[in-house]
Parts: C-alpha cells; structure tokens; sequence
C-alpha cells in the first residue's frame, strides 16, 4: 500500500507568526502543535530561506555546484528540523516506514505560505524530494475541472526563449529537442517554437494560442518584472512584452481538464520576493493550477541552462515513454541525478502542482469528422 501524508498549511493569525499546520487523520483535520516552531516572524524566516536559494544559486552559476550541493544539505537538514513541526515530521516518517513504495506528501498551503522550500527538506537521510512523491496542491477559488487520472496527450507544444542555449553543449540540445518526440510518434500533434534552425522566436501570443493543448513546455529565462512579480521571460530584450506572467496565465482559456504546463526556467515557481519590498503575490504555479492547468512543473530557485535541458530530457522520457504518473516521474528524475552525484544540484529546485497521479499519455489526434 502507498503511504500518503496530507498537510493543510495556513497563516497563524494576523501578526507576523509563522504557519499553522494540520494533518489529515481518518477524514479528518488534526492541528499539529508548534513545538519546535522559528520565533523570528513569517517574514524573516522567509527572507532567510529566499537569501540562502540566491546564496546557493550564486555557486552554482559560479561552477562551484558540490560546494553548493553541501551548503544546500545542511540548510536543508536545518529546514527539516526547525521549518516543519514534530507532528508533521512524524507522520512522514510513519508513512515512510509503512508504505510499499514512495509515500506521497501533499500540501495544501495559503498562497503566502507558499515559499515553504518542501522540495528542499532532508530528514538527516535522504532528500524527502527523492524519497516521496511531493505535489503541491494550492489553495485557489478555481483549479483545474474533474481528477481525471489519465491525460491523453493528442497535442503538445515546445517554446524556447530567446538567448537560453547559447551556453549548451549540442548533443545536450539535441536530446532535449527530441524529448517530446513520443507525442509525435503516438499521431499527436507536436508543434515547436521556433522550428529547427530558425530564429523566429514565440510571443506571448503563441503562448496564448497553445491553450488548447493537452501539454506546453516553456524553456526561457525566469525574471522579475518592475513591480516584483515572477515571470517567464521570453525574450530578454523586450522585457515587458515577452513576460509570461500571471496576467498571461488569467487570459488562458484551457480546455477540460487541462494541460500540463512545465515552466523551465529560473524561479519559475517561485512567488515574488528576493530583494525588492513587494507584497507576496501568488506564483505561476499557483496561477496557471487556478486557472485549470491539472499540473504545473516549475523551479523554486534558480536552475542552471544544461541541468535545465538534461533534467527536463528524462524527466519526459519517464513521463511519456514509460508512461508513469507525473509525481513519480518528477521522483525518479530526481533520483536519478542525485544518483549520479550530477555536479549542479538544482535539479533539487523543481516542484509539482497538481494531483502527483496523473497520468499523461502520447495519444493520436481525433480526425476531424467528414463535412
């Protein structure tokens, strides 16, 4: 049987206390003392996790990925140990002992509570990203319509930014590039931004116009706009007019029960914050599952461009050629490079939104019936 912890996560009052958490115990939501909760307020601990993701990120970009790798591990034990209440973390570990597989964690947290670095927690063992299956699940007034469990994948489309691979070594690309080929050969329709060799690089409006489709990938770079809002940039020289923001998610007409969106970028999940003085606003993740995208995939920090591409390549090969659920998937990609001792670890960055067991499956396209 697998082991699964629900955890319900929301503001502890109207000062600046940290969280409250609950688990979910037969049907019911049990509240978990604060035993071992930070005295510093909500808002400092989230400055400290955010400069420490910026202070790791810094090394790795630096090429200095196993001194980040074990700056991020202490950090990370330290989160474990002080970010999440006694309660919490033994109901992890029940289910961790009592599952046959990975046990899944899903969190139901309040969209400012939604820097909680989940994704970032080692038990003093392994990274809880490797060992569980761990989905986000937002609190939003919409989301995505039904819980279907299985997803054909009839149409997919690929963007790239502009300015993305410059630094990527070719067969690196060459593998990403094909990644999504399983769409193709199942009869699915796979459309690429730009196509092969052109420097016809995507808007926003063909972001827009790909609403329709049962899968959208975005490689590009992660920005904050003026106002401190995350966004995807597609084009790093016309800022405004190329950010894929949460306004651009709100203007998306997805079609029941809507697509997976996979936001490869730089903090591509992250919500606004870092140095400048902003409200908390939701992130992309958080918009694209309101506005009914049944799974997001995003980084809470920034990612390096090769790790980027690798990542993504196995992660659509677990996805769609041996057809696992898409928690799992992201599990196993995971695994796979911690593994490896792959010397960027911000593979650690990505995080699901979304139902961790849905199934997303190369399908032929349904002809068009006959005038």
């Amino acid at each position: 049987m697998t082991g699964s912890v629900q955890l319900l996560v929301l503001p502890a009052g109207t000062t600046d206390e940290f969280a409250q958490f609950y688990v979910l115990r037969n049907g019911t939501w049990h509240d978990v003392p604060l035993t071992t909760m930070p005295k510093l307020g909500g808002s400092k601990v989230r400055e400290g996790v955010e400069r420490n993701l910026r202070e790791v990120g810094g090394r790795i970009g630096a090429g200095s990925g196993p001194i980040a790798l074990a700056a991020l591990h202490t950090k990370a034990v330290g989160y474990w140990d002080n970010l999440v209440p006694e309660g919490v973390r033994a109901a992890v570990a029940e289910a961790l002992r009592e599952s046959d597989g990975p046990p899944e964690i899903l969190v139901h947290a309040h969209e400012g509570l939604e820097w909680i670095p989940w994704e970032l927690l080692n038990d003093g063992t392994e990274w809880l990203a490797v060992s569980c299956r761990i989905a986000r699940m937002p609190i939003v007034p919409n989301g995505p319509v039904g819980e279907a469990a299985r997803h054909p994948v009839r149409n997919a489309r690929s963007f790239l930014g502009r300015e993305v691979i410059d630094a990527v070594d070719g067969a690196d690309y060459t593998e990403w590039s094909g990644s999504l080929r399983a769409v193709e050969k199942a009869g699915g329709d796979l459309r690429l931004f730009p196509p092969h060799g052109a420097e016809d690089y995507p808007t926003i409006q063909d972001i827009k116009n790909a609403d329709c489709a049962d899968l959208i990938h975005i490689t590009c770079h992660g920005a904050l706009d003026e106002s401190g809002e995350p966004c995807l940039r597609l084009d790093p020289e016309e800022d405004l007019f190329s950010n894929v923001d949460v306004g651009t998610a709100r203007a998306m007409r997805f079609v029941p029960p809507g697509p997976l969106v996979f936001g490869n970028a730089c903090s591509s999940a992250a919500t606004a914050g870092g140095d400048q003085e902003v409200t908390i606003t939701r992130g992309l993740g958080v918009a694209f599952f309101d506005r009914g995208a049944s799974a997001f995939i995003g980084s809470i920090a920034p990612v390096g461009k090769v790790m980027a591409l690798r990542f993504a390549t196995v992660f659509y090969r677990h996805l769609l050629e041996d057809e696992l659920a898409v928690g799992e998937a992201l599990r196993l990609t995971k695994q796979d490079f911690a593994q490896h001792d792959a010397e960027d670890p911000s593979w650690l960055f990505y995080c699901l939104y979304g139902s961790p067991t849905s199934r997303f499956v190369p399908a032929a396209t349904i002809a068009a019936p006959p005038p």
